[in-house]
């Protein structure tokens, strides 16, 4: 589960594995209309460090790159990002949560 950060309903992320292919599949369906968009982050559980896995697209599965430990990147974050071409993060989440150990 995503716990809302602002005004926003709560979303969902499930983590999947088939063979050494990973992906992401997050149910957004609640974020409203911004100017600019809103991003898709794995979070490292310190918060020394994240990876963007794209812009929030509904119905989108990301893949997961296999460089990408989701025991260190245990946390999903989704963002609203201005349309200023900067790739850092914004500092504005909306939604976060853990996720759970792939079985």
């Amino acid at each position: 589960t995503l716990e809302p950060l602002a005004e926003i309903d709560e979303g969902s992320a499930v983590l999947t594995a088939e063979g050494d292919q990973r992906a992401l599949r997050v149910d957004t369906a609640t974020l409203p209309a911004i100017d600019g968009y809103y991003e898709l982050w794995l979070l490292a559980a310190d918060g020394t460090a994240m990876v963007s896995l794209g812009p929030v697209e509904a119905g989108r599965v990301y893949q997961v790159p296999a460089a990408v430990d989701v025991d260190v990147f245990s946390v999903v974050d989704i963002s609203r990002e201005p349309a200023d071409g900067d790739p850092t993060h914004s500092t504005d989440s909306v939604l976060r949560g853990g996720l759970e150990p792939l079985t």
